[in-house]
């Protein structure tokens, strides 16, 4: 995604996401939290609290899409508050 906006990897982190920004484009982690022992694979996430994306939405009702980077962003996504098909 950043390759398509000019904010691939040579670019410093804060200036991607300013460019991202800019092109219209939010990344925002699904979870606030969680505990992960042993290992960074997400079949090890658990207790997992997840943004207020309920409050996000509101604040931001000119979201037409969203995008996930992984199978386990998306069901904890659909988790926290039952979404359906978003």
């Amino acid at each position: 995604m950043g390759e398509l906006a000019g904010a691939g990897i040579p670019v410093p982190y804060e200036k991607r996401l300013r460019i991202l920004e800019s092109s219209g484009i939010a990344l925002w982690d699904v979870l606030a939290s969680c505990e992960r022992r042993g290992s960074s694979l997400d079949a090890h996430i658990r207790n997992e609290t997840a943004n207020d994306f309920e409050s996000f939405f509101k604040k931001h009702p000119h979201i037409k899409r969203i995008f996930f980077n992984g199978g386990k962003a998306e069901q904890s996504f659909r988790k926290a508050k039952n979404w359906g098909q978003v």
